[in-house]
């Protein structure tokens, strides 16, 4: 029974721990933002928002990654896309939420 308890719990937990944006790699961050987008808990209007915000950033992303293999350098040379990707660096759903409403104050 103990075991079972313990199962459980452990199956709970692991539903309720967010995944964060991990801006390392191209890969890296579609994968956790594909996760964080199916974590996302705001209105309609935010949640369309948001994954707008993250689906721009993939395309963005992989064509900077792309133009690096194509000899034309990383566009995370960009000091202002480097800072747009710095600003959502491990931030949850939850965060960029948050983020999103204090935005629009």
């Amino acid at each position: 029974m103990k075991k079972l308890i313990l199962l459980f719990s452990a199956i709970v937990l692991t539903g309720c721990i967010q995944t964060k944006i991990d801006t390392s790699s191209a890969e890296a961050f579609v994968e956790t933002s594909d996760k964080v987008m199916e974590q996302l808990n705001g209105t309609a209007a935010e949640e369309r928002e948001l994954r707008r915000m993250l689906s721009e950033f993939q395309v963005a992303f992989g064509m900077s990654e792309m133009s690096g293999l194509f000899g034309g350098g990383s566009s995370r040379k960009n000091a202002k896309f480097e800072e747009a990707l710095n600003s959502i660096e491990g931030k949850t759903a939850d965060d960029l939420i948050k983020m999103l409403r204090d935005s629009k104050k």
